[in-house]
Parts: C-alpha cells; sequence; structure tokens
C-alpha cells in the first residue's frame, strides 16, 4: 500500500474514534446530569418533608401553650394603658415614706404575668 493510501485510512480511523469518544462523553455527561438532577430533586422532597413533619410536631407542641396565652395586640393595648393611665399621689400624709396604701393598690389595675 501506498503512504497516501495509509493517510486516508488513519485519517478515516481517526474521525471515527474522535465520534465515538465524543458521543461517550456526551452520553456519560447526560447520564451523570440526569443522576445529579434526580439526586437534588430527591434532597429537596427529603428536607420538604422534614420541614413538614417538623412544623406538625411544632404545632402539636405549641398549640396548647397559645391557646392560653393573650393576643399580642390586646397585651400591647394594656402596656399603653398602664404607661398612659395616671397614678394617683400618694398621700404623704397617711404614709411617711413612699409605700403605698393597700387601699390604693387593690383599687387600681392589677398585673398579669406573660
Amino acid at each position: 500500500m501506498s503512504n497516501s493510501s495509509l493517510s486516508l485510512i488513519n485519517t478515516v480511523a481517526l474521525t471515527e474514534n474522535l465520534l465515538s469518544i465524543n458521543a461517550a462523553i456526551v452520553q456519560s455527561y447526560t447520564s451523570a446530569k440526569r443522576q445529579l438532577q434526580d439526586g437534588a430533586t430527591l434532597i429537596k422532597e427529603e428536607f420538604l418533608e422534614i420541614y413538614d413533619k417538623a412544623g406538625t410536631y411544632f404545632n402539636k407542641m405549641a398549640l396548647p401553650v397559645n391557646n392560653f396565652l393573650k393576643d399580642l395586640t390586646q397585651m400591647d393595648a394594656e402596656f399603653q394603658y398602664e404607661l398612659q393611665k395616671e397614678i394617683k399621689p400618694v398621700n404623704t400624709q397617711t404614709c411617711s415614706s413612699n409605700i403605698v396604701p393597700i387601699e390604693q393598690a387593690l383599687a387600681g389595675f392589677m398585673e398579669e404575668n406573660y
């Protein structure tokens, strides 16, 4: 065989090898991409399931407590009322110190524990 026919055969073989290598790389990339997407979807579903389960457990634990708590707006209104309320001056003749008489203390608005 002549050099030109060998060169042509090598060029054809090289082109075929490059095409098969290229196809193998594309197939490998596609497979890896699909597995990565499937894995990301699986992880996302697991996190959503954990989040839902945690929310359910939190609601089971917190709802009974929340039924006994006041509304935040009601608490804020009571705090504002106490801040704006005018406190009656203490009668200094009956009390020699800063102690409030029991009648005046009981007549006032009682504080609640929050």
